[in-house]
């Protein structure tokens, strides 16, 4: 039977092939346009080298201050990055964590090779960032605790600016001069993308060696603290163990506030508190809103090609009127029709949905290409191709069930005259 309705479709689609053409452009369009965006989501939020720890990872990023006065009314408040100060009071040996570090957001610095100026981002942390973040190591290895401590002028830099001061040449071992300072490489990883901004820099180096190490007492600030939990069944116990330190802070020495909040938090959970902010001591998140919202945006796109496909179907039932009409007065159930009608639609939704992997693939290739993101490689995994199948049965289902329906109320005499009841 089902190689029946295969030999069936494929006539079908030769015989109107301007009506495949139109199907197959309208589905494949708008699977590789949905699937591109969505890998370049999964490149952001999804665990990709060398945040291999990211679905147990928890982030310190924003603390909000604010001075509340005695009728409950707020004077004045700030919210930024967190500070150095906050981090190192609250954030290491945390019970449930696997390790703990603290990083500051990357800044750009400028150096020259001879006469080739070069612009480069530099990204200071502790030597537990590289045990948080598993980097491979090219050549070299990590900065150690003693080297941290002391504040030795020692870099870690990335390939493209190895290449950048060396060309095709090992660096682990030799010097590098920033703003005029010189610094010894120990270490060379492999490019991160942009997009990936806790791991992203060209050139890291110990938290010591930043200007403001230590040079005014702030809870805000632009460091970021990173948490990998034991397992993601620890970070409610992380988290409490984090507010209650919160609590213990003695704010009579940071200026004129007397509330703090911050809380470890996923990547999507960070991201879900700055579109449905929840204010307060900030311990709410809404990830299910973001998923949704991002939910609702993919079927809206799908929607309008959708309908179209449904009246491009029904308009092919009414063209096969006659065909239905036959096949009914020779007995044929309409259960039959309807699978057969089903199977074809999937099978060029099937079609559609190849060629839209393709196409992203092409889209995705033309963006990595084109450096507009740097040091961003975008490509497919099985992630989107599960969301590529559900959104191809999408496609088949909704634009297939109702001409189905219409078919299966189809008399053979009325089908046989070219119309439906």
């Amino acid at each position: 039977m089902f190689l029946n309705y295969l030999k069936i479709a494929w006539a079908v689609f030769n015989r109107r092939r301007f009506f495949t053409f139109v199907n197959l452009f309208g589905i494949t369009f708008t699977l590789a346009i949905l699937m591109a965006g969505v890998a370049m989501l999964d490149h952001v939020f999804g665990p990709t080298p060398p945040e291999v720890n990211h679905d147990r990872t928890l982030l310190v990023m924003r603390v909000n201050l604010w001075l509340e006065n005695e009728d409950g009314s707020v004077s004045s408040s700030t919210s930024g990055l967190a500070g150095l100060n906050l981090l190192q009071e609250t954030l290491y040996d945390l019970p449930g964590a696997e390790t703990a570090a603290i990083t500051k957001s990357a800044w750009r610095v400028q150096s020259y090779v001879g006469s080739k100026k070069i612009s480069s981002f530099l990204k200071y942390t502790d030597q537990y960032f590289w045990d948080a973040i598993r980097f491979e190591f090219l050549e070299g290895r990590p900065y150690t605790m003693d080297e941290v401590t002391n504040a030795d002028h020692v870099c870690v830099i990335n390939d493209a600016t190895r290449e950048k001061y060396f060309g095709d040449s090992p660096a682990a071992g030799r010097d590098i001069e920033i703003d005029g300072v010189k610094y010894r490489v120990i270490g060379v990883v492999e490019n991160v993308p942009f997009v990936r901004q806790v791991s992203f820099s060209d050139i890291y180096m110990p938290l010591t060696l930043d200007p403001e190490y230590n040079k005014t007492k702030r809870l805000a600030g632009m460091c970021t603290g990173i948490v990998v939990a034991q397992n993601k069944s620890k970070f409610p116990m992380i988290r409490e163990e984090f507010l209650h330190r919160i609590e213990q802070i003695d704010l009579s020495e940071y200026g004129n506030f007397n509330h703090i909040a911050a809380i470890p938090e996923t990547l999507l959970e960070q991201a879900s508190r700055l579109f449905f902010g929840s204010g307060g001591k900030g311990t709410k998140f809404h990830t299910e809103k973001v998923i949704g919202f991002f939910v609702f945006v993919m079927v809206m796109f799908m929607i309008l090609p959708a309908m179209n496909m449904v009246n491009l179907n029904v308009s092919r039932i009414m063209e096969r009127a006659s065909e239905i009409g036959i096949r009914k007065s020779f007995g044929a159930p309409s259960t039959t029709l309807v699978g057969q009608f089903i199977v074809e639609n999937l099978l060029l939704t099937l079609a559609g949905g190849i060629l839209g992997i393709l196409v992203a693939y092409g889209i995705l290739g033309f963006i990595s290409f084109t450096g507009w993101i740097p040091y961003a490689t975008f490509t497919l995994n099985w992630r989107i191709y599960s969301l590529a199948i559900l959104m191809t049965l999408f496609f088949g289902l909704v634009s297939g069930v109702y001409p189905a329906w219409k078919m299966s109320r189809m008399k053979p005499v009325d089908a046989l005259r070219g119309g439906i009841s």
